[in-house]
């Protein structure tokens, strides 16, 4: 089974995506912010990470970065939540519109994943 990080701020949106992609068939592991999100990726076990590209302490380009400069996580998988009204994200990853049906979602997952 495939683990996701959902790292989202808005507690509401982070549970519709972890039930979401838990009903698919994903372990999920979540974060409220950037920081939270780094700790758990340092922790391992994380397949990909679907991270809000504006959240408190770092965003999503933020995490990306990190995870960039550190050998043991740069090969994760990462997938991009923009708002409808942000720029491109400029950092080379596949990302998600906001709003966004879960179905495009999960699309998003699979191919990020590889699965499709």
């Amino acid at each position: 089974m495939k683990t996701v990080l959902v790292a989202e701020d808005e507690y509401a949106l982070q549970s519709v995506l972890a039930m979401t992609l838990e009903a698919s068939g994903y372990a999920v592991r979540r974060a409220g912010d950037g920081e939270q999100a780094l700790q758990v990726l340092r922790q391992g076990g994380i397949d990909l990470v679907l991270a809000d590209s504006t959240m408190p302490i770092a965003g999503g380009r933020q995490i990306y970065a990190e995870m960039q400069a550190s050998p043991a996580l740069r090969a994760i998988p990462f997938l991009l939540m923009l708002a409808a009204h942000e720029a491109q994200s400029g950092i080379g990853v596949p990302i998600v519109r906001k709003p966004f049906g879960m179905g495009t979602l999960l699309d998003a997952v699979r191919r990020t994943l590889g699965g499709g």
